[in-house]
C-alpha cells in the first residue's frame, strides 16, 4: 500500500489488525505523533467540530473509553453514548426489557447511525463490532468484543505497538514476553497480528497451562508466521526480552505470584527492558515497580489518546 493518505481510511471501520498490512499501521503512528502536542498542552484542536462520537459500551471500561471521549473532545467534537449496557435499553432492566436480553445489536446500530457520525464501543459478545459495522453506515471502532479466542482489541493493540515503538525507537527485531491470561485477554490477541506485520520479532507467552491458546488461535498467529514460543516461568527468560507484557489479572488464585512481576525479578534486565500492562494491574505488577525506570504503564495509558485521535480523524478522511 504506497502512497497512503487519509482518505485511504476514510469511512472505515477498526475491527481487526488480522489484515491491516504494517504501512497502514505505521501512518497510524505517523498522524498520532501529530497528535501528541495538542495531548501534552491539554489543548483542543477543531479538525472534527462538526463531529459526533457515539461511545456504547456495553461492560466497564476506564481507559478505553475515557481514552475515546478525550481523544474526540481534543479533536473539537462531541460525545453521546453510555458507559454501560445495563444504563440503557440495550441491556437495561426496566418494564420493556427485564427478564430479556434486550435490544438487538441490529436495532441499536442503525438507531446510532442517525444520532452520531462514528461509533466506539465494546461489547461482551464476540463479533458483535463486526454485526455493528454490518448495519451502521458510519465507521466502528472495536475497543473490544468478547472474552473468547477470536475476541480482539484492535485499537488497544495499536496504542500498545505504538508505546512500543516511541519508547524503544523500534518494533523490529524486538522480544516480546506475555505474561498472564493468554485465553481471554483479547487486546493480547490483536497485538500479536500486529507484531506479526514487523520483522524479526519473537514473542515468549508465560501463563499457566490451563490458560495456554486454544487450537482454534494458533492458526492465525501461524498463518501470520509470527514466531512464538511457551516459556513456564517468567525468570526463564525476562534477561532476554525487551518488552514484557503483563495482561489480564489471572483467574487461578493459587498460581497468581508466580506470575507477579515485583522490582527483585528486574535486576539483571537489559538496560533498554520496559514493562507494559493494558491495566488494571490487578495481582500482576507489584507496586514497587512503579518507581523503576522501566514502568511504561502508565505512559501506554496516556498514549492511547493520540492513536484514538489519530483512528478517529482519519475514519473521517482528515488529519492535521
Amino acid at each position: 500500500m504506497e502512497n497512503l493518505d487519509a482518505k485511504d481510511f476514510e469511512g472505515q471501520d477498526v475491527l481487526s489488525l488480522l489484515d491491516w498490512p504494517r504501512e497502514k499501521i505505521e501512518y497510524v503512528f505517523r498522524v498520532a505523533e501529530k497528535m501528541e502536542p495538542t495531548v501534552r498542552s491539554r489543548s483542543r484542536s477543531q479538525l472534527l467540530s462538526d463531529k459526533i462520537l457515539a461511545a456504547a459500551f456495553y461492560t466497564p471500561s476506564t481507559r478505553t473509553r475515557c481514552s475515546f471521549e478525550s481523544a474526540m473532545l481534543r479533536l473539537g467534537g462531541g460525545v453521546t453514548g453510555w458507559e454501560s449496557g445495563a444504563s440503557t435499553r440495550a441491556r437495561g432492566s426496566d418494564i420493556y426489557t427485564k427478564g430479556k436480553k434486550g435490544e438487538s445489536n441490529k436495532d441499536t446500530a442503525i438507531m446510532l447511525e442517525h444520532y452520531a457520525d462514528a461509533i466506539a464501543m465494546r461489547h461482551d459478545e464476540e463479533g458483535a463490532a463486526r454485526e455493528f459495522a454490518e448495519w451502521a453506515k458510519i465507521p466502528v471502532l472495536n475497543g473490544g468484543d468478547g472474552y473468547g479466542p477470536t475476541s480482539e482489541h484492535p485499537t488497544q493493540a495499536l496504542l500498545d505497538l505504538y508505546t512500543i515503538k516511541k519508547e524503544q525507537g523500534r518494533i523490529d527485531g524486538l522480544s516480546i514476553l506475555h505474561v498472564g491470561d493468554n485465553q481471554r485477554t483479547r487486546g493480547g490477541h490483536s497485538l500479536n497480528f500486529g507484531l506479526s506485520k514487523f520483522d524479526g520479532v519473537k514473542v515468549y507467552i508465560c501463563c499457566p497451562p490451563e490458560l495456554k491458546l486454544r487450537p482454534q488461535e494458533y492458526e492465525p498467529l501461524d498463518e501470520l508466521g509470527l514466531e512464538y514460543e511457551y516459556v513456564d516461568r517468567i525468570e526463564d527468560v525476562l534477561t532476554e526480552v525487551d518488552v514484557v507484557e503483563t495482561s489480564t489479572p489471572l483467574v487461578l488464585e493459587e498460581v497468581r505470584g508466580d506470575y507477579t512481576l515485583t522490582a527483585a525479578k528486574l535486576e539483571d534486565v537489559k538496560d533498554n527492558f520496559i514493562v507494559m500492562h493494558q491495566l488494571p494491574r490487578g495481582d500482576s505488577i507489584d507496586t514497587d515497580i512503579d518507581d523503576t525506570k522501566y514502568a511504561k504503564f502508565f505512559e501506554q495509558a496516556w498514549y492511547g489518546v493520540p492513536i484514538r485521535m489519530a483512528l478517529l480523524s482519519l475514519v473521517f478522511g482528515r488529519e492535521p
